[in-house]
């Protein structure tokens, strides 16, 4: 045909293996076109659909990804579960997911053993989002994203696994319990609260390098419980102040630094008031001025530690259950 139609297909559309639409690139989808390149219509000759990204198109739609419609499977959908209506095949029963997040559940998520690894670039896209709460309670989980890294709208409890979590963008950990942030402005840590977040062993490296009001570990206001486990945390807080226990509810003590300076790939080492090493952390940002929550088996109260980084030092004593350095 002319510039500006369909190419002449001798007699219609070829002859497609399964019949209809693609899902996106879910290639489990049954009754629809196989799977296109970047999940769309690949560029036609001739007119009509563009050539690749040729945003003249000859008379077609204007240049899409991979020269057809575009790739539905990296949508941002953060605000939801990461389910969307798709191309369907013709009746229009199926669906895609198109989720920007790299675990996502509408439920508990609970990971007991392994080596857990998650990795997201795309804006917005989460780590690991279990809706109703996520435990750890054993194995390696490193997740390193640009929104938060762990999130849940319950209870997170850390009972034994080692995790990283990095957000370049977001909090670190993010919880958002019901009774949390919504609750008079202040703090909530009582009974009649889901706990926000739970650290009861294991190790916690919590760490947002995009600075204030962004946290290491966020939540909402809500108890935050500290039964035992070593935690290294880095972020801001609203006016410095991130999420932090209470007297009451850091059952193992914990120390909030406001204004540690974190300098990239330089350890942070922990010395007890004899000298002797507790805990070295290295984290691969620099971030002046981080609010850092600090815990280790080894404080006790009445205790005094020094805390050594390029450019920092500071020795204080944990004269409470939670204490606060400045």
């Amino acid at each position: 045909m002319p510039e500006g139609g369909f190419p002449d297909f001798g007699g219609g559309f070829p002859g497609f293996p399964g019949g209809g639409f693609p899902m996106g690139n879910d290639s489990t989808a049954r009754g629809g076109f196989p799977g296109m390149p970047g999940g769309g219509f690949p560029g036609f000759p001739g007119g009509g659909f563009p050539m690749g990204n040729d945003s003249t198109a000859r008379g077609g739609f204007p240049g899409m990804p991979g020269g057809g419609f575009p790739d539905f499977g990296n949508r941002d959908d953060s605000e939801e579960d990461g389910e969307q209506s798709g191309f369907a095949g013709f009746a229009g029963k199926h669906k895609y997911v198109a989720s920007t997040k790299g675990i996502a559940s509408k439920g508990k998520i609970t990971i007991n053993s392994g080596n857990v690894t998650v990795r997201t670039t795309t804006a917005g896209a989460e780590g690991i989002e279990g809706k109703e709460g996520i435990d750890f309670n054993g194995g390696n989980v490193d997740v390193f994203t640009t929104d938060d890294a762990i999130n849940a709208n319950a209870t997170i409890a850390f009972n034994g696994a080692n995790v990283t979590a990095r957000s370049t963008g977001n909090d670190a950990v993010d919880s958002n319990p019901k009774g949390g942030f919504f609750m008079p402005f202040g703090g909530n840590n009582d009974q009649d609260t889901e706990p926000a977040i739970v650290i009861n062993g294991g190790t916690v490296y919590a760490w947002s390098q995009v600075g204030s009001p962004e946290e290491g570990l966020d939540g909402d206001f809500a108890p935050f419980v500290v039964n035992g486990g070593t935690i290294f945390s880095v972020g801001g807080g609203m006016g410095e102040m991130p999420s932090v226990p209470t007297n009451e509810t850091a059952k193992q003590p914990t120390v909030l630094l406001i204004g540690i300076n974190i300098v990239k790939d330089e350890p942070v080492n922990i010395y007890d008031d004899g000298g002797k090493l507790l805990n070295t952390v290295t984290v691969p940002f620099s971030l002046r001025r981080s609010a850092s929550l600090v815990g280790s088996p080894a404080f006790k109260v009445g205790g005094k530690y020094t805390v050594k980084t390029k450019g920092y030092e500071k020795t204080f004593t944990l004269n409470e259950p939670f204490t606060v350095v400045r």
